[in-house]
C-alpha cells in the first residue's frame, strides 16, 4: 500500500509542478515570439505568472529577448521538483547534478511546446477556415521556426513540408542535446 501511495504523490507532485514550469515556459515563448499580449491565452498565462516574475524582474535583467527571470522561475521550479523526487527515492542529494538535471528538463519542455504547437496548428490549419486567437497565437509563436525552414527550402507548389522538417529536427535535437544533457544531470546524483 505504501508503494501505491508513493506512486500516487509523485504522480501528483509531478503534475503540479509540470504544469507551473509549462506555464512559465510558455510565458518566455510567447515574450520571444513578440505574440499579441492582448491575446486571451496570453492574458491568463501573465496573470498566473506576474505575481512571481514582476519582482524577479527588477531583480534579474533580460538578456535581449529572453526574459531570463521567466526561464529562472521554471529552472528552480524544476529543481525544487527534482528535489522532492530524490528525497522521495532515499538518493543522496548532489546540488550540481540537480540543476543540470532541471535545466535538461527545463529545454526538454521547450521542444515539447514547440513540437505540440506546429502538430495543433497543422492539424487546425486543415479545420479550422477562419482566424481564431489560438490560431494567431500558433502562428506567431512558430514562425521563428517555421520560417526559417520556409525561407531556406525551395519552392514546392503551395506544398509547405516545414512543419514536417521541423517536427524532425526537433526530435533529433531532443535525442542529441537535450536528452543527454538530463542524463547527465542524473548520473551526477
Amino acid at each position: 500500500m505504501e508503494v501505491v501511495l508513493n506512486r500516487a504523490l509523485v504522480f501528483f507532485i509531478q503534475t503540479v509542478f509540470d504544469f507551473f514550469v509549462y506555464v512559465f515556459i510558455l510565458r518566455l515563448l510567447f515574450q520571444v515570439a513578440r505574440c499579441d499580449y492582448y491575446n486571451p491565452v496570453i492574458q491568463i498565462i501573465v496573470k498566473i505568472t506576474d505575481p512571481v516574475v514582476k519582482p524577479l524582474r527588477r531583480i534579474i535583467p533580460s538578456l535581449g529577448p529572453i526574459d531570463t527571470s521567466t526561464l529562472l522561475v521554471s529552472i528552480v521550479l524544476s529543481c525544487f521538483e527534482k528535489i522532492i523526487f530524490v528525497w522521495l527515492a532515499g538518493m543522496p542529494f548532489n546540488a550540481l547534478g540537480i540543476v543540470v538535471w532541471s535545466f535538461g528538463t527545463v529545454l526538454g519542455a521547450i521542444i515539447n511546446v514547440y513540437f505540440f504547437a506546429i502538430i495543433i496548428q497543422a492539424l487546425m490549419s486543415w479545420f479550422v477556415t477562419q482566424p481564431t486567437p489560438i490560431s494567431n497565437l500558433l502562428r506567431t509563436l512558430n514562425e521563428p521556426v517555421l520560417g526559417r525552414i520556409r525561407r531556406a527550402l525551395p519552392g514546392m507548389s503551395g506544398l509547405d513540408i516545414s512543419p514536417l522538417i521541423a517536427l524532425i529536427g526537433l526530435q533529433l535535437i531532443n535525442i542529441v542535446l537535450i536528452g543527454p544533457i538530463t542524463h547527465a544531470g542524473m548520473k551526477m546524483l
